[in-house]
């Protein structure tokens, strides 16, 4: 699993706002450095943080949620804390995404 050459990847073209968030929704700020990302999306929305991930990233996203090592690094909090949601849940509509994930807000230090 250490091995990147493991990792399937897929392009994926990123809008300016994220296919799957509606248009209507005020309090959506894109991360503006999320266009590196080719297998997914990362946006802001009311004080939470949320990845749209393609197919393949939500298989490896899914992999690696069952490997030993990662429990015991989130439990050790060694790792930013991350689950899978249930987009409807949160208001997402997926769109061409396939999942979406929550990653827990880590404050700004200066």
């Amino acid at each position: 699993m250490n091995d990147p050459r493991s990792l399937k990847t897929e392009p994926v073209t990123v809008t300016e706002r994220p296919a799957g968030v509606a248009q209507a929704e005020s309090s959506i700020q894109r991360e503006a450095g999320s266009y590196r990302d080719r297998n997914g999306s990362v946006f802001y929305r009311d004080g939470r943080v949320f990845r749209l991930l393609s197919a393949r990233a939500l298989e490896n996203w899914q992999l690696l949620v069952r490997q030993p090592f990662y429990n015991e690094l989130r439990e050790r909090g060694s790792i930013v804390e991350t689950s899978e949601v249930d987009a409807r849940a949160v208001g997402v509509d997926l769109g061409g995404w396939a999942g979406v994930l929550e990653h827990e807000r880590i404050p700004f230090v200066s």
